[in-house]
């Protein structure tokens, strides 16, 4: 049995956070954008929406993944207030196939549309609480879409920008080197600033509540600066997103084609891992402790396909799409 209808996960109850996690952990890595949205600051900001597609109980047990009933088919979504209202959906379908495809593309099909319609499970509409407006005519945008349920969407999409999805699986033993070692003398690898925001935000453009989002993502930052410069303004940086992933490269024009993107890469993932690390037995195995890393890239943008590419550990994993749908 199964159903589409949504129903609102309080994000205000750490049992209920603890249980999506141990409901998505078997699905890693297909499900690291939805899963990486609980671990990523939003929940802190209040900026983040879940629901799910049945009820979701919290049994007190601790097991990997609940041990309590979970449809055959069931879909988590989630909407994040602070980056320009984007939405993340996962089907466990995309790892845990029924057998059965057409029923599979039905619920997902349904489920798209009580996200479109449902405004009582507190689905953001054309013009949200604050009047800041979505998409021109009540869009939504869903991010890192898996392949697979672009056809059975078709109905509602209105535009559909093809990226494709790279991980990169925990590291054993990684070397002891500390994020912010910087490989050359003439840079200096730290974070950025609250004094940056406005700069970083000048370059990326602007979008609602794009300050807010951009200062929201300063402890899961890193950038790059000029050493023994009177000038500290960011050259490059590199960002997690609201979802975990990593997003928001940027080089200096004048600064390009000098090995400061991938800098900005290794030194992000550097973070990460020491940000996540524990040496709880318990914990130490699982996400985002044992620290999946993962973006997406647009096909059009070959020097970050290239970079993406030649990546130590990191490796191509489906197509996503990047999707705007309405009724």
């Amino acid at each position: 049995m199964f159903t589409s209808t949504l129903h609102k996960v309080d994000t205000a109850s750490k049992d209920n956070i603890d249980t999506l996690a141990r409901l998505l952990r078997p699905h890693i890595p297909y499900s690291l954008p939805v899963l990486g949205s609980l671990f990523s600051g939003d929940i802190e900001y209040k900026a983040l929406t879940i629901w799910t597609t049945f009820p979701l109980n919290t049994a007190p047990d601790n097991t990997e993944p609940p041990n309590h009933d979970v449809p055959s088919i069931y879909s988590v979504v989630c909407h994040s207030l602070l980056h320009d209202h984007q939405f993340r959906f996962f089907c466990s379908a995309e790892t845990t196939p029924t057998g059965d495809p057409t029923a599979e593309d039905t619920h997902v099909f349904k489920t798209i549309g009580h996200l479109l319609s449902d405004k009582e499970n507190g689905v953001p509409s054309e013009a949200w609480a604050d009047g800041v407006t979505l998409k021109p005519g009540g869009v939504l945008e869903i991010g890192h879409l898996n392949e697979r349920w672009i056809s059975c969407l078709q109905p509602y999409i209105q535009q559909d920008f093809l990226c494709t999805a790279f991980v990169r699986p925990p590291r054993k033993n990684p070397p002891p080197i500390a994020w912010n070692t910087s490989p050359h003398p003439d840079w200096e690898v730290s974070e950025l600033r609250e004094s940056d925001v406005a700069f970083v935000q000048g370059r990326l453009g602007h979008f609602p509540r794009s300050y807010e989002c951009i200062r929201s993502r300063l402890p899961y930052s890193v950038c790059i600066r000029r050493k023994n410069s009177d000038d500290q303004t960011p050259v490059a940086w590199n960002l997690i997103l609201a979802d975990g992933a990593t997003g928001m490269l940027y080089v200096e024009a004048d600064m390009r084609r000098k090995g400061l993107a991938r800098m900005c890469k290794i030194a992000l993932s550097r973070k990460m891992e020491e940000m996540f690390a524990t040496e709880d037995p318990e914990k130490k195995d699982l996400y985002p402790h044992a620290r999946w890393e993962f973006n997406v890239v647009y096909h059009e943008n070959e020097a970050s396909m290239r970079l993406s590419q030649s990546l130590e550990g990191w490796k191509e994993l489906v197509k996503h799409h990047w999707i705007w749908i309405r009724n």
